[in-house]
């Protein structure tokens, strides 16, 4: 395991901001980097992530996703035939899209944003009506997804998260996607506010992140596939996903317990910018 690129403090938890420097340690830390469980509201997140230009170059997704592969095959390469077949077999035979449906059923017409939009895949077959614009921290990604928003009239940014939703106006988007993303950012908090700015009034935002809670994770400890360090800084349970969606200022519009079941590795919340006076 790759040490910190550059050295960071221990920050605070990401959820209620306890200062928690003095904790110790979880058990599913790995050498050099501290996963620690919040005292206070439980969050369990990486005290010592690493800063956003290391996530550009040494840890950018197409680096990243090639090693966790790699140590997947390793660890149990039984298993890693066996999860790659499922994901064949659910996207090819089944035709399951969840987020391609869920898109579909609550966004708008209009500009729509993917934080952490890679190539731009998931832009590239946004519904005609919709305007494709993207944020990626991988220069090598973002070059192949500015492409497809060009094409479209849309705009595609290269740096971080929060950095880029500072640089579009308020209420601009009908729709966000934060799919696998928000799990690897260092200020989930900020972000989501930030959300909540950009967004429309009505507007909907789609996120998606590994579900903390899921009995395959407790079953596997350091070996569950969500388990990513450095790259995976937050983990989340239905119950502090559901928190930090409501304290940014959304409203949870969709969080079934299909989206959330325990036997599932993945979580899936569907939040609104109320229009509603209060």
């Amino acid at each position: 395991m790759v040490q910190p690129s550059s050295p960071t403090r221990d920050r605070a938890c990401p959820f209620c901001e306890r200062e928690n420097s003095a904790a110790v340690p979880s058990p599913n830390s790995a050498e050099g980097w501290k996963l620690t469980r919040c005292p206070r509201c439980r969050f369990t997140y990486l005290a010592n992530p690493v800063d956003y230009e290391a996530l550009d170059k040494e840890h950018a997704w197409e680096v990243s996703s090639v090693k966790e592969n790699q140590r997947k095959r390793e660890r149990d390469p039984r298993l890693h035939v066996i999860s790659g077949w499922m994901k064949w077999f659910r996207k090819r035979v089944l035709k399951r899209n969840k987020l391609g449906t869920l898109i579909r059923a609550h966004f708008s017409s209009g500009n729509v944003l993917d934080i952490g939009c890679a190539g731009g895949g998931i832009l590239k077959v946004l519904p005609a009506s919709m305007v494709p614009h993207g944020i990626e921290i991988s220069e090598t990604l973002y070059k192949k997804a500015a492409k497809v928003c060009g094409k479209r009239g849309g705009l595609a940014v290269h740096t971080d998260g929060l950095s880029g939703l500072r640089q579009f106006q308020d209420g601009m988007f009908s729709g966000i996607i934060m799919s696998a993303y928000l799990e690897h950012e260092v200020q989930p908090m900020a972000v989501l506010r930030e959300c909540k700015r950009t967004l429309r009034d009505g507007g909907r935002a789609i996120v998606k992140v590994p579900n903390y809670a899921s009995l395959s994770r407790v079953v596997r400890g350091k070996n569950w596939p969500g388990m990513r360090l450095p790259e995976h800084v937050n983990y989340f349970t239905p119950r502090s996903l559901r928190g930090m969606i409501t304290n940014a200022g959304l409203r949870i519009e969709r969080f079934k317990l299909r989206d959330r079941s325990p036997i599932s590795d993945t979580l899936w919340l569907v939040a609104r910018k109320d229009d509603l006076p209060r």
